[in-house]
């Protein structure tokens, strides 16, 4: 990677835990971020197992990076014996949620560190988890995604909270169509896959991104701005992704949603084009003239065929 375009994304990423949320969030910005930090503190307290199916919905999906359900895997897998030989601990750091106080999603730092005599390295990484509030008005994770990073960031020391700016579309429904919006907004992926293919990637995230996107990849730190995402698909040599999603979701108040998928991406390395294909989480946020934009892209690849 070019040295300016590795400086641009270690800014971007820095500026996120360099200066504190100033201002009251939201109440149920506030209740979605305390559900975070309990689940991570539960996590700690007493281990992933049990924290995971507290925490996740009923049909809640862990990408591995093929999606799966979380409290279906952990009943078909008996629990170990003994101690969890290591402790997993994360911190929020950015999180928005829907007019609705419904649909919402956080992200931030993780730290693994081991819990054996061996003391092996600690490790770093980053979530991004999708909430949805249940009806009996308690937050659950939907969707979760981590990605590796190559430097760490402790969770537990001097990271701070950041939320985009108040303010932008407000539908104006007192009920939305729900089945409608959610058709919609997949007619939107399926529409940003089908001009990357004409248009080129650089293109399309021009068009779709909103200006505080975010891009989570593997052994990387988080893309940060459309400035610096755009930076960074043209040191990659992308040329084209196609999307293929399986489901998704919007808000109660028509103002956000998701959608996840498998995902093919070509990319030219040398005089060659290597194919990648693995899925991905795509938050959707309207803007202030009710176009949907991206808000978070991540995605993971499948491990290479044999």
């Amino acid at each position: 990677m070019h040295r300016t375009l590795r400086a641009v994304l270690v800014l971007s990423a820095f500026a996120l835990v360099s200066f504190p949320q100033d201002r009251p969030l939201p109440p149920a910005l506030e209740s979605l971020v305390q559900a975070e930090r309990t689940f991570a503190r539960t996590s700690v307290e007493q281990g992933v197992r049990s924290s995971f199916t507290e925490f996740f919905a009923d049909d809640g999906l862990n990408f591995r990076p093929q999606p799966v359900n979380v409290k279906e895997d952990y009943r078909n897998r008996p629990a170990p014996p003994g101690p969890q030989p290591f402790v997993l601990n994360w911190e929020p750091i950015f999180a928005d949620v829907s007019a609705a106080g419904d649909l919402g999603y956080t992200t931030g730092p993780v730290v693994i560190t081991d819990a054996t005599a061996e003391k092996k390295p600690t490790r770093y990484s980053y979530y991004f988890s999708v909430w949805k509030k249940q009806s009996d008005g308690s937050w659950k994770v939907r969707l979760d995604f981590g990605t590796g990073t190559p430097e760490g960031v402790d969770p537990t020391k001097g990271v701070s909270l950041q939320t985009p700016s108040p303010g932008g579309w407000r539908s104006g429904i007192a009920k939305a169509n729900l089945e409608a919006e959610r058709s919609g907004l997949l007619k939107v992926e399926q529409e940003l896959s089908k001009n990357s293919k004409t248009s080129g990637v650089a293109e399309v995230y021009r068009q779709y991104a909103m200006d505080y996107a975010r891009l989570h990849r593997d052994d990387l730190m988080p893309v940060v701005g459309k400035k610096a995402v755009l930076a960074f698909l043209a040191e990659k040599g992308t040329k084209q992704i196609s999307f293929a999603p399986m489901d998704g979701e919007v808000a109660k108040s028509a103002d956000l949603g998701y959608t996840y998928g498998k995902y093919e991406s070509a990319d030219k390395i040398a005089s060659a084009v290597a194919v990648e294909k693995g899925y991905f989480i795509h938050v959707w946020k309207r803007d202030e003239n009710g176009k949907w934009k991206i808000v978070a892209d991540i995605a993971k690849p499948l491990p290479p065929e044999k």
